[in-house]
């Protein structure tokens, strides 16, 4: 419904942070749901959006971070990695601490899954540091 009032009912590039955190929203639950081809396609709309506009505000930390999940759920661990890698950088380029426990424990999950003992290792120091 927030959605269709302010992109009038068409998905679009978000034209602000409250788009951007809608269709970011909208894709979890529509994977949550069980629609993972709508979810995949709002993701990729909400990452090129995040990585297209200079956003600085902390809030913005959950867009990698549900991506990554989504990756994880889909067994697509690699990139999965890679999407949350980048999630941390942001939050390190925005001298943030909201979401890093989350983000190395999903990373934790993730070298796990690859069989990468070094990599996990160091998220799970990571994440208890941050816990």
């Amino acid at each position: 419904m927030a959605l269709a009032y302010t992109m009038a009912g068409q998905v679009k590039q978000p034209q602000n942070e409250i788009e951007l955190l809608l269709i970011n929203s909208l894709a979890f639950i529509s994977h949550r749901l069980g629609d993972d081809e709508q979810a995949s396609e709002l993701f990729k709309l909400a990452i090129t959006a995040l990585n297209s506009y200079d956003y600085q505000r902390e809030n913005l930390n959950v867009v990698n971070y549900q991506y990554g999940l989504f990756l994880i759920d889909q067994h697509r661990y690699e990139t999965a990695a890679q999407v949350l890698q980048a999630g941390i950088d942001r939050v390190h380029q925005l001298e943030s601490y909201f979401m890093l426990p989350e983000y190395a424990l999903a990373l934790v999950k993730c070298y796990d899954a690859l069989r990468d003992d070094e990599k996990r290792d160091k998220y799970q120091a990571y994440q208890l540091i941050f816990k």
